[in-house]
């Protein structure tokens, strides 16, 4: 079952608790909403078996419970008309049944994640194609690879020609037509792209409806990796930071809530130029990027001076470099899915975190949309 298909239920079940309270409180004023609450918690109990038993195949004891209550349900249906008190146990009985459901779903129903990676060229592909073998190994991981059609810009901004690169990609890749991936019905649990440009492309873009901060909107976890590679030099070099400046003012760095640094050099240079960009001070933006921004290291198995340092249970995603390429970079601090734990690495790799809160001042100024 997806993880937002779970989360659903969890929360329907925790409406029945306070519907219970309604259907109470209706009875003793002698409201007929008591009879419509109690359809309603009844209707919701059948639709959360319906959606376990098509995602489920051992899922009896979560039916038979649901089935309990349902019963249990139509005996106080039937009470409440025969003009019957409500019993001084029916909260706790209600409870009792959201308990044993909610313990029951939670341990016995697996969540599977559903992870899309849109690249538009292919001949970017190299950038993301790490993170989709990782992805495409787990058992409990669904991946989708949708490459993205874009157009060609005119010298007046306007969009020209479409390009489709679908048919370029490597045969054992498997490809997704975008127009058969709808990305609001499916909400995928991550999605990841390497195009971080939004509309500030003046030579090619993709349909605004693909762009980053309209993406954000159809996933939990937004996450630009970016296709090129930066010459890494210390950020006190005044000239090489002006340089790289305009590489951390993109869109996707906005509203990406995951990013890919190459290096811890690097990872300083953003923060610097992001401080700059967006003030240190009296905000504490230095502050900010530079904790928000954490670094996570996974290494290539074997390579002599490379040694894992996942604190906890958290892991995380890298990519191989197959070619040098001109590289953004951005965060990509990934929670630990097993997926992450079997990502093969050419080299080391930092990831940056930045959470971004939907009730959170974003750094950028202006609350989160």
């Amino acid at each position: 079952m997806r993880k937002r298909q779970k989360e659903k239920i969890l929360e329907l079940i925790q409406t029945f608790r306070q519907a219970h309270k309604e259907i109470l409180m209706a009875v003793l004023k002698g409201e007929e909403t008591a009879f419509l609450l109690l359809e309603q918690c009844q209707q919701g109990a059948v639709r959360i078996g319906e959606i376990i038993e098509q995602s489920e195949n051992e899922c009896s004891e979560i039916i038979g419970s649901l089935e309990a209550y349902c019963e249990w349900l139509y005996e106080k249906y039937q009470a409440f008309v025969s003009n019957e008190e409500p019993a001084e146990d029916f909260l706790k009985e209600g409870d009792a049944f959201c308990h044993r459901l909610s313990r029951q779903i939670a341990k016995d129903i697996s969540v599977r994640m559903e992870v899309v990676f849109l690249p538009y060229k292919a001949s970017m592909w190299d950038s993301l194609e790490s993170v989709w073998m990782a992805a495409r190994e787990d058992p409990s991981c669904d991946s989708y690879v949708v490459p993205l059609p874009y157009y060609d810009r005119r010298q007046d901004h306007s969009f020209g020609q479409l390009r489709d690169e679908s048919e370029m990609y490597p045969s054992y890749v498997p490809i997704t037509r975008y127009t058969e991936y709808d990305l609001k019905e499916r909400h995928p649990d991550m999605i990841f792209i390497h195009n971080p440009y939004d509309d500030s492309n003046f030579v090619t873009s993709v349909h605004p409806f693909f762009y980053s901060e309209n993406l954000r909107n159809y996933t939990d976890c937004l996450v630009y990796i970016p296709y090129f590679v930066l010459e890494d030099q210390p950020c006190s070099n005044r000239e090489y930071t002006e340089a790289v400046a305009h590489f951390c003012n993109v869109p996707a760095l906005q509203y990406a809530d995951r990013v890919i640094v190459q290096s811890e050099q690097m990872r300083e240079t953003y923060i610097q130029v992001l401080t700059q960009i967006w003030g240190a001070d009296p905000y504490g933006r230095r502050k900010f990027w530079a904790s928000d921004l954490q670094r996570w290291i996974k290494e290539l198995p074997g390579n002599r001076s490379f040694r894992s340092r996942i604190p906890g249970e958290s892991g995380c995603i890298g990519r191989t470099v197959l070619k040098k390429r001109s590289c953004c970079i951005i965060p990509a601090f990934l929670l630990s899915y097993s997926m992450v734990r079997r990502c093969s690495i050419k080299w080391r790799m930092y990831f940056l975190y930045l959470e971004r809160g939907r009730n959170r001042q974003r750094c950028f100024g202006g609350p989160i949309r």
